[in-house]
């Protein structure tokens, strides 16, 4: 009974934290297990039959789950799973298009000394591609340009805490008591 409850409770706090992709073909899902889901939304059938559902699906790869992505977002404001589709500079990523900017870390302007570097930096251990969830900032939700102001996690790693603690960036520390962030250890150890 265990074992059932904290598969389903993995479950469904992995459909809200990973992406999970479904391949389309109407052939793969055998009918079983399209009527064990329809029974099990109307509480016709037992957690058992519905997770050895799941766990059929995922054993056959007919849908996957993507483990890139292993961050849980902190506060209210926006969880956003998505493809870096940019760098823009040292401290700015684009996610589908939309500017994001680091909470709390600073990195020079590309055109400034050790801009090159940053950015460079950023490139280097979360290219174009690579999936990150962002973490909007709960108490700056209006970032200047229009850009998201957030932590961003890739391949499990705080690219805010990480261009800091390369030498890439400081903390802005004037902003430390209005962000969601200023109790981090990243930002913590580097003068919030």
């Amino acid at each position: 009974m265990v074992k059932v409850i904290l598969v389903v409770l993995f479950l469904f706090t992995a459909s809200t934290i990973f992406s999970v992709s479904v391949i389309a073909d109407e052939g793969l899902v055998p009918s079983w297990i399209k009527n064990t889901a329809l029974f099990y939304g109307q509480g016709s059938t037992s957690d058992t039959e519905f997770v050895n559902a799941v766990e059929f699906l995922l054993e056959n790869g007919i849908i996957e789950m993507d483990s890139e992505m292993p961050v849980a977002c902190l506060g209210t404001a926006a969880c956003i799973p998505g493809k870096v589709t940019a760098i823009a500079d040292g401290d700015t990523i684009k996610v589908y298009g939309k500017s994001v900017r680091f909470s709390l870390a600073s990195a020079p302007e590309r055109s400034d000394v050790g801009g090159r570097e940053a950015t460079k930096f950023v490139e280097s251990i979360c290219p174009v591609g690579s999936s990150v969830v962002v973490d909007e900032d709960d108490e700056q939700t209006h970032g200047s340009y229009g850009r998201i102001i957030a932590e961003v996690h890739c391949n499990g790693i705080s690219l805010n805490g990480a261009i800091l603690e390369n030498g890439h960036g400081y903390v802005i520390t004037e902003f430390c008591k209005g962000s969601e962030f200023g109790d981090s250890a990243w930002a913590q150890k580097h003068g919030c």
